[in-house]
């Protein structure tokens, strides 16, 4: 999933019109699903051995800090 938002975040920058959120909404809820399960699950990727390299990997602020603004958009 953190694969394909960073995909889509990269098709949208070279993309003009990306003001209207109605078509992002597959991107929303698919950054909303990968931020609740960093949320609620944090501790037990941590305890994985390899868990901390895991979330550097997502580069989740890459998405979080794209035009398309997922912190404003996804519910709370």
């Amino acid at each position: 999933m953190v694969d394909w938002l960073h995909a889509y975040v990269s098709t949208t920058e070279t993309n003009s019109g990306n003001a209207n959120p109605n078509r992002h909404l597959p991107f929303y809820a698919i950054c909303q699903a990968v931020l609740y399960i960093f949320i609620y699950r944090h501790q037990e990727i941590a305890r994985l051995p390899d868990g901390i390299e895991i979330t550097l990997q997502w580069r989740i602020g890459r998405v979080i800090s794209s035009e398309l603004n997922p912190l404003k958009y996804c519910l709370p």
